[in-house]
């Protein structure tokens, strides 16, 4: 007859696995020493790629920026710069320059104050409806918040609108 036969598994060791260090994201991904050039607001006025909105419509811009000493930079980029001409320029739907500026600030209002309330330097999303830009008329663009740090906390910086598909 047949017996029966145990069989004793003897474990395999197995290497062991160590779990990938994750980054502390709380920690810069860069210092001061590590930048090797820097690109500036008025560079990139003077280039093309951004449009100073308080040269072109200093009225809204001083509105819900102010008229303060530290005149911070309201931008945009030649994306958004595109869409408010396209509104502009559309004798179908007569928008003017302002009225499209205005738009689009007071739209970003709450994405601006989330970030002033956050402390840091970052970009959040926005819905602005626009019209005479074509077929599209509800745009998802982005403002980006500078904050500086003072004796007094954080207070904010420049201002840049721009497209979700541009830095």
């Amino acid at each position: 007859m047949f017996g029966t036969v145990s069989q004793h598994v003897n474990p395999v060791p197995v290497a062991s696995v160590v779990a990938p260090r994750v980054a502390d994201s709380s920690l810069p991904l860069f210092s001061a020493d590590d930048i090797i050039s820097t690109y500036s607001i008025e560079e990139g006025v003077e280039d093309g790629i951004l449009v100073d909105l308080r040269a072109q419509a200093s009225d809204v811009t001083n509105q819900h920026y102010g008229t303060d000493a530290r005149r911070r930079p309201v931008v945009c980029t030649i994306g958004v710069w595109d869409l408010i001409e396209r509104a502009v320029n559309n004798p179908r739907w007569m928008n003017d320059l302002n009225g499209v500026v205005h738009d689009i600030m007071w739209m970003s209002r709450g994405a601006v104050a989330a970030i002033v309330r956050g402390g840091e330097s970052r970009a959040l999303p926005f819905i602005v409806y626009i019209t005479g830009t074509g077929r599209v008329r509800k745009h998802t663009l982005m403002v980006h918040v500078v904050m500086h740090e003072t004796s007094i906390g954080s207070v904010p910086g420049a201002a840049t609108f721009h497209l979700p598909t541009e830095d």
